[in-house]
C-alpha cells in the first residue's frame, strides 16, 4: 500500500482526532470572538485632560468624588472644544510637512500651535483643580495629598522595575 491510497482510515486517522480538531477550532473562534468584542466595546483611550480628570477623581477622598465629578463636569465642553482644535492642529502639521517648498518656519508655527493647544487644556484642568481643592477642608486636602503621594510612589516603583529589566 502506498501513502496516497484512499480507503477507510486513509483520510487522517482516528475519529477522536477529528473531534479534537473541531473542539480546538471552536475554542479558537470563541477566543477570537471575545477579543473582537473587547476591542469593539472598549472606550477610546483617555489622554490628556480626560486622563488628568480621571486621576484627580481617583485621588480625592471617597466622600467627595461625586462633588468632584460635578465640579469637573462644568469644563467638559471647554475640554472637548480644545480637543477638537487638536485635530485641526494636527492637520496643519501634516500640511506644513507636505508644503512645497518645505519651510521649517511654517512647521515650527504649526507645532507651536499644537503645544499651545495642549497647554490650554492643561490650564483648564489645573485651574479647576485649584478651585476644587479650595472647596476642601484641611483634612480632605491632606488625604488628597497622601493619595497623590502614594500614586507617585507607585509610578516610581514601576519605573524602577522597567529600568531594572
Amino acid at each position: 500500500m502506498s501513502i496516497s491510497e484512499t480507503g477507510p482510515g486513509a483520510s487522517g486517522g482516528a475519529p477522536w482526532m477529528k473531534i479534537l480538531l473541531i473542539l480546538s477550532l471552536a475554542a479558537n473562534l470563541v477566543v477570537a470572538g471575545l477579543y473582537a468584542g473587547h476591542v469593539m466595546n472598549r472606550d477610546e483611550p483617555r489622554r490628556g485632560a480626560d486622563n488628568q480628570i480621571r486621576w484627580i477623581i481617583k485621588l480625592v477622598p471617597e466622600a467627595r468624588r461625586d462633588f468632584t465629578k460635578e465640579h469637573f463636569r462644568g469644563i467638559r465642553d471647554d475640554v472637548r472644544a480644545a480637543r477638537m482644535k487638536r485635530v485641526d492642529h494636527m492637520a496643519a502639521i501634516v500640511e506644513a510637512i507636505r508644503v512645497q517648498p518645505y519651510s521649517a518656519d511654517v512647521l515650527e508655527v504649526a507645532l507651536q500651535a499644537r503645544r499651545d493647544g495642549s497647554q490650554s487644556r492643561q490650564t483648564i484642568v489645573q485651574k479647576h483643580l485649584v478651585s476644587l481643592l479650595t472647596e476642601f477642608s484641611d483634612a480632605e486636602r491632606a488625604e488628597f495629598a497622601a493619595n497623590l503621594e502614594m500614586y507617585l510612589q507607585k509610578l516610581r516603583d514601576r519605573q524602577g522595575e522597567r529600568a531594572g529589566g
